[in-house]
C-alpha cells in the first residue's frame, strides 16, 4: 500500500514542478552545466559495487548535480558572465538516465525552449554528453577545460600539466600511439551510433605531424 502511495505522491510532485514554470522573459542565452562528485556513504549504500581503492570496495556513492543559469551580458574584455541571482539547482543519487530527465525538467520550468540559444558545459564524463544529446538535442555543448585538466592531474595522467606548457609533448609523447588507437575506434564506432559526440579527429592532425618528423 506504501508503495502506491510513495508512487502516487512522486508523480504529483513531478507535474506539479512542471506547473509552477517560473515567469521569465525570454533570454538570448541559457546554460546547463553538469558534473558528479563522490558522496561518503553507509556500507549498505554500496554492496556489491566496485570501488576505485585498492581493496576494490566502493565507499562513496556518486552524486550527480546540475545548475541552470542565464546570460545576457558581458565583461570589459568581452566574456560573457552569469546574471546575478538567476541559477538554480537539481540534483540526486541516481542513474544518469533518470538524472537526465530531472535537469531536463528543471531547464524547461526555467524556461529554456524559449531562450535564443542552449548551451551544455560539462568536463569528460560520457554520461553527461549522453544527457546533452538526449535531453538538450541541438545545444551548443562546451567542455570545460579547467575541469578536464584537473582530471588529467588527480589521476597522475598528465602531472602537473598547465596549459601551454613547452614541453607537453615529451610528456605526453609515450602515450601517442594509444590515444591514436582509442580515437579511430571512437570514430569507427560513431558510424553507425548515429552520434558524433565524444570524439575527435586531432589525432589525424597529429599523425601528420609525426611523420614529418625528422
Amino acid at each position: 500500500m506504501w508503495q502506491k502511495s510513495a508512487e502516487a505522491f512522486h508523480a504529483a510532485e513531478a507535474k506539479a514542478s512542471l506547473d509552477k514554470v517560473v515567469p521569465i522573459k525570454p533570454v538570448p542565452r541559457m546554460y546547463v552545466c553538469m558534473d558528479g562528485t563522490g558522496v561518503p556513504v553507509v556500507k549498505k549504500e554500496t554492496a556489491g559495487r566496485q570501488g576505485k581503492g585498492e581493496d576494490g570496495k566502493a565507499k562513496t556513492r556518486e552524486a550527480k548535480l546540475g545548475c541552470v543559469f542565464t546570460q545576457t551580458g558581458f565583461d570589459r574584455k568581452g566574456r560573457p558572465v552569469r546574471d546575478d541571482d538567476s541559477t538554480s539547482y537539481a540534483g540526486a543519487i541516481e542513474t544518469a538516465e533518470v538524472f537526465g530527465r530531472r535537469i531536463y525538467q528543471e531547464a524547461m520550468r526555467r524556461g529554456m525552449d524559449s531562450a535564443g540559444e542552449a548551451v551544455v558545459i560539462g568536463d569528460g564524463a560520457a554520461w553527461i554528453w549522453n544527457i546533452a544529446d538526449e535531453q538538450f538535442y541541438g545545444a551548443t555543448q562546451i567542455v570545460d577545460f579547467t575541469l578536464v585538466i584537473k582530471a588529467l592531474d588527480r589521476k597522475g595522467r598528465i602531472p602537473g600539466y598547465e596549459k601551454g606548457s613547452r614541453y607537453i609533448f615529451q610528456a605526453i609523447s609515450d602515450k601517442l600511439e594509444k590515444a591514436i588507437l582509442n580515437a579511430e575506434k571512437l570514430e569507427n564506432f560513431h558510424k553507425t551510433s548515429q552520434t558524433d559526440n565524444p570524439s575527435t579527429k586531432v589525432y589525424k592532425l597529429v599523425q601528420h605531424l609525426k611523420s614529418l618528423k625528422r
